[in-house]
């Protein structure tokens, strides 16, 4: 018996290939397990029959790989299910990398890039991204394709084989990213912008200018994105592209977000809503379910915002399992803030820790609770990445900074809260929201002995609290301005 993995038999195994040929072997493709399958296996792994739609959401991440399934079953065993849904295990890690590292540096190099772009990309997309020749960038997919890696569900398409793997080399990827990774990125779109324009083609300029939107952080990207969606709303009006017109409405209530339009948002969140629904997108309804989910919790209405992220969760279990784990737990987490809940939400923080490594948020909720030994013991970096999540983790580090009477980390946030002080935390990615970054900048200006610039920012985050309807945000800014010494000669 002699077994190899699809795209290995290559020249090294030839002469051993052709050996066998000549013995008219008989040949035994395997393919992945069944969902009826994965349910044996975790059964018999965990000892104990596991939930069908964890069962389905493993199948799905791991293609029915065995030994991903048995990894990621493990993680089941005394924790939240969540955690198999979210996490890629150590072992799987490992192995995938391990997998990379045969790849010649060219097609590692484009697996990255088409793990930037999602689990699916256009191929004209990935050419123009990379600033390399079309042929060299399409046979670096054929690597990948003949791997194992990718696969091609349709012309000028390609998919990771299964979520894993995306999941495995987008967060290795962000790990690694360089100080000027937002330039990069904001470059390589432009280049596909550019392209698409010279093609012509609507979708793949419809592609290139949701691309557009997606540049990071958000909150700085409002100017930019006003004029694209605007272009990309006159593009959807001629021709029949359902899905760009969802973008449009979701990035308008980014926008509007980045402004305190409430109003707005959730216009733009309900008219994304009925265009998911009329077209049967479940992941883009999930999404706009998020932004009401975030307007409710904003607005101090947390079971109503509990709720609709429940709905997230179903409504993506199927179709993207790990997304589905990850924003229900983010909405949660942030829910549980607001609520002063903190002891439920190390479980959840603990998850999302295995998911994607320290990122500051854990060592905040130990903070919470008094764990500041346990907190001070949370390695991470001291400047937030840049991404989706950069409102959320400024805020986590000024309250982390507060609770630990780090003056030195509290002087280097100071800089960086200043341009976003204007804004809800975390809202402008429309998904969920934590409290106004001006509190944030009061907090660590408190800390450093600026009551000045504390009692300036604790206004502006009651302000902005105000535009929101956020009850709970504006008492924390009242109560922020009560604390500091009373002005000289007051």
């Amino acid at each position: 018996m002699a077994a190899y993995r699809p795209g290995h038999a290559d020249t090294t195994l030839a002469a051993l290939m052709a050996g066998l040929a000549r013995r008219d072997p008989y040949r035994v493709p395997l393919g992945g397990l069944g969902v009826a399958e994965v349910a044996t296996l975790v059964r018999a792994l965990c000892g104990t029959d596991v939930a069908e739609e964890v069962v389905t959401a493993l199948a799905e991440r791991t293609g029915g790989n065995p030994f991903y399934v048995g990894e990621s079953a493990r993680l089941l065993i005394g924790r939240d299910p969540s955690a198999a849904v979210v996490g890629v295990p150590d072992g799987i890690r490992d192995v995938v990398r391990q997998r990379l590292a045969l790849l010649p540096a060219e097609a590692a190099a484009i697996l990255r890039l088409a793990a930037v772009a999602g689990a699916e990309a256009h191929v004209a997309v990935l050419c123009a991204a990379a600033g390399a020749p079309a042929a060299e960038v399409v046979d670096a997919l054929e690597v990948c394709v003949t791997a194992g890696l990718l696969t091609e569900p349709g012309p000028g398409l390609v998919r990771f084989t299964h979520p894993l793997l995306r999941d495995t080399v987008y967060s290795d990827l962000v790990d690694e990213l360089p100080g000027d990774a937002g330039e990069q990125a904001r470059t390589a779109a432009e280049r596909q912008l550019a392209l698409a324009r010279r093609v012509g083609d609507p979708g793949l300029l419809a592609a290139a200018l949701t691309t557009m939107t997606k540049l990071l952080p958000h909150e700085a990207q409002a100017a930019r994105c006003v004029p694209v969606v605007a272009e990309l709303r006159e593009l959807t009006a001629r021709h029949d592209l359902p899905a760009y017109r969802w973008v449009c409405e979701q990035v308008d209530a980014m926008v509007a977000a980045i402004g305190n339009d409430v109003e707005a948002v959730e216009r733009h969140a309900r008219e994304g809503l009925a265009v998911a629904r009329r077209y049967r997108m479940p992941e883009a309804e999930a999404a706009s379910l998020s932004t009401l989910a975030m307007l409710a919790h904003a607005g101090g209405r947390f079971v109503e915002a509990e709720g609709l992220y429940g709905l997230v969760r179903e409504r993506l279990v199927r179709h993207n399992a790990s997304r589905a784990a990850d924003l229900h737990a983010r909405g949660v987490i942030t829910i549980r803030l607001s609520q002063g809940r903190i002891a439920e939400i190390e479980p959840l923080a603990r998850t999302l820790h295995a998911a994607w490594g320290a990122r500051g948020g854990e060592a905040l909720v130990l903070a919470l609770q008094g764990k500041l030994e346990e907190a001070r013991a949370v390695r991470f970096d001291a400047v937030p990445v840049p991404d989706h999540f950069y409102g959320v983790r400024l805020g986590a580090r000024a309250g982390l900074a507060c609770l630990l009477g780090d003056t030195e980390a509290a002087a280097a946030l100071v800089p960086l809260l200043r341009p976003v002080r204007d804004r809800f935390g975390s809202a402008a990615a429309a998904a969920f929201c934590t409290r106004p970054l001006a509190l944030a900048l009061g907090e660590v200006c408190a800390l450093l002995g600026d009551a000045a610039g504390a009692r300036s920012a604790f206004a502006r985050a009651a302000e902005v609290a105000r535009l929101w309807g956020s009850p709970h945000g504006e008492a924390a800014a009242v109560e922020g301005a009560r604390s500091l010494p009373a002005p000289a000669g007051a």
